[in-house]
């Protein structure tokens, strides 16, 4: 009995609410003033003091009617209340700007010198004594590595390639069925693309050969 009740309530109020904002197009702010009304009656749970608003809503709907029906005097009466009674809904303020953070710049000190540093890879960056070293740098390096592992990685798969084929070659010899090219195709094939991949290996040897010679 109670939600049944509950929900005609609520059925109701929201029928006058949306009839009131239909009628108050023709009237200076009386869509905010109603809308600040109904929110500041809606955690109302006094069933007296629920029926009274109802009814109070029911009598300004028809007297909004008797105005939109061509009763001027009606208009003239809720605009000048509207206008005396009724704060007009201020915009919300700009949103204050956040300050941009400069960044700082440190001086060097006569210790810290530029140096040049040459990785295990053999490209060569520059570096300052004592400072940290920057996060690009850092993902330059991490990224050249990854690539040059990739193609390291892609050079020692084709070398077992070449073993395979030459293995293969040896066994079809034996078994006496050694097709007429005697799969030189494919060694030849193998070695073209294992060329390309090896500059990286003769460039890992020879900074590999410098970095003894420094030790020594």
């Amino acid at each position: 009995m109670y939600k049944h009740l509950l929900q005609e309530t609520r059925l109701k109020t929201l029928e006058l609410y949306k009839a009131l904002l239909k009628s108050s197009t023709q009237y200076n702010n009386l869509g905010n003033a109603i809308r600040q009304q109904f929110k500041a009656n809606k955690y109302t749970t006094s069933r007296k003091k629920t029926l009274a608003l109802l009814t109070e809503a029911e009598h300004v709907l028809n007297f909004l009617e008797r105005g939109n029906n061509g009763d001027k005097r009606i208009v003239s009466k809720v605009n000048e209340y509207v206008q005396k009674y009724t704060k007009p809904t201020q915009p919300l303020p700009d949103e204050p700007k956040k300050k941009q953070k400069r960044s700082k710049i440190v001086e060097r000190k006569s210790y810290q010198v530029a140096i040049t540093v040459r990785h295990a890879l053999g490209f060569e960056f520059k570096r300052v004594r004592g400072w940290r070293q920057p996060v690009q740098t850092s993902m330059m390096i991490k990224n050249r590595v990854k690539a040059t592992q990739k193609k390291i990685d892609k050079y020692n798969d084709l070398k077992l390639q070449l073993e395979m084929v030459r293995g293969e070659r040896l066994f079809l010899q034996n078994l006496k069925c050694l097709p007429k090219d005697r799969l030189y195709n494919y060694e030849d094939n193998i070695k073209w693309a294992m060329e390309a991949y090896s500059i990286i290996k003769d460039t890992q040897k020879q900074h590999t050969k410098t970095n003894l010679e420094d030790d020594l």
